[in-house]
């Protein structure tokens, strides 16, 4: 991901630290520090071809960073009137990303990844990183470790059913979407007979924020998701045999 929003845009600092950080590089953060100090707006890159700079940082951080301009080059050169999918496959090779996966599931995520940017690239580059982000998190990848392995990760939904020693819930103070508006509301009348519906009529967004039916609908809608939520943290609280933790802030 840092690779390909590093492509994309020269001046998305934040791709191109990730970089210097990441594993391929693997620069300290006294070195970052010292190469992006009193300066929050030239391109990474930029301050990697700055002499004095580079000076300021250690010898370890001077060779990483030489390294890394090194790999730039040559993939840029590399790469001239490639696609941003091979573009991306060939930084990571030069960077010594092959070196960095343990086994043939982690090699087919790699490729997996690669697919998505084939994808939605357009003319070389991706208008809209949030929309990769967006479209990376409702890819499937196959899940890794042996079929003994003594942890698991899962939504609440597929924990049902199921007994664990610990059991740890994160994020829970994260909102939910109970507030979105929809377009239209109806709600279902189970006591009025099969196919009975309850529809707010339409009308312009003032008028429906205050016409009373819209508003029981809605907050009707509001509640079963509220009981919901409800249900669900109870299915998960009670997945632990020993140990339930709740993490949120």
């Amino acid at each position: 991901m840092a690779i390909t929003r590093a492509l994309c845009h020269d001046g998305d600092r934040i791709a191109w630290l990730a970089l210097l950080r990441g594993p391929m590089v693997g620069m300290r953060w006294s070195d970052i520090l010292a190469l992006v100090r009193n300066d929050s707006r030239s391109p990474v890159l930029d301050l990697l071809l700055d002499d004095e700079r580079v000076l300021e940082l250690t010898n370890d951080g001077q060779q990483r960073a030489a390294r890394f301009v090194a790999c730039i080059r040559e993939a840029r050169q590399r790469s001239l009137g490639w696609s941003l999918r091979e573009r991306v496959e060939c930084m990571w090779f030069t960077l010594g990303g092959a070196n960095l996966v343990r086994n043939a599931t982690e090699v087919q995520n790699v490729y997996q990844f690669l697919d998505v940017i084939g994808r939605i690239e357009r003319a070389g580059s991706i208008p809209d990183v949030a929309e990769l982000a967006s479209i990376l998190d409702d890819e499937r990848v196959p899940a890794s470790g042996s079929a003994d392995a003594r942890v698991q990760v899962m939504t609440m939904h597929k924990s049902k059913g199921l007994q664990f020693d610990h059991v740890v819930l994160f994020a829970l103070g994260r909102r939910s979407r109970l507030n979105e508006k929809s377009v239209l509301s109806w709600l279902s009348l189970p006591d009025a007979g099969d196919g009975e519906l309850l529809i707010s009529p339409i009308a312009a967004r003032a008028d429906l924020d205050k016409d009373p039916l819209h508003q029981f609908i809605e907050q009707t809608e509001q509640d079963k998701q509220h009981l919901e939520l409800d249900r669900l943290l109870y299915v998960a609280c009670t997945r632990a045999k020993q140990s339930l933790a709740l993490v949120a802030t």
